[in-house]
């Protein structure tokens, strides 16, 4: 009992699987804390957890300090996207770029995080389950920002020693 209360207390790690509502009824799923080929492997599994939604997207960066080569490499992405059942894939950065034609979904690629913000608004995202992985270099925390619900709340204060001298 004392490890379980102890456990409960546990926070979770900003950007390593953190799941949250996003905009159009997407969920959202931010692993951009890092990224390499067994990580993404354990955040697809998450991915195809939430039963919510058919449609998947992944968002991923460059996957960087691999030791692979890079055909290699994203031959091996290529492979996993499938196998896990992802329906689209937006890819960011120069060598995922460069090796676009491995994917055999529908699938979108920029050379920075900084062009795929230029052009979000042309990008549709309705009703869909998002994993963002990335390595930190690429901030993927601006693309989380601007996909995550916005929660707006309404405060009033109201000062009494103002009513008083009022009345």
């Amino acid at each position: 009992t004392f490890i379980r209360e102890k456990m409960s207390r546990l926070s979770p790690v900003a950007m390593r699987l953190e799941q949250k509502n996003a905009i159009n009824n997407c969920i959202l799923i931010n692993d951009s804390y890092n990224s390499d080929i067994n990580s993404l492997s354990i955040a697809l599994d998450v991915l195809n957890r939430n039963i919510q939604h058919h449609q998947k997207t992944l968002i991923l960066s460059d996957i960087m300090q691999s030791g692979i080569k890079p055909d290699i490499l994203y031959k091996k992405v290529a492979d996993l996207v499938h196998e896990k059942g992802v329906s689209r894939i937006i890819g960011i950065g120069p060598a995922i770029s460069a090796n676009s034609n491995r994917f055999k979904i529908p699938a979108f690629f920029y050379i920075s995080t900084e062009a795929f913000l230029e052009d979000f608004r042309n990008v549709s995202f309705r009703d869909e389950t998002i994993l963002i992985k990335g390595s930190r270099v690429f901030e993927f925390e601006k693309i989380s920002a601007i996909l995550e619900e916005k929660v707006h709340a309404t405060r009033l204060e109201i000062n009494l020693d103002a009513m008083v001298h009022n009345l």
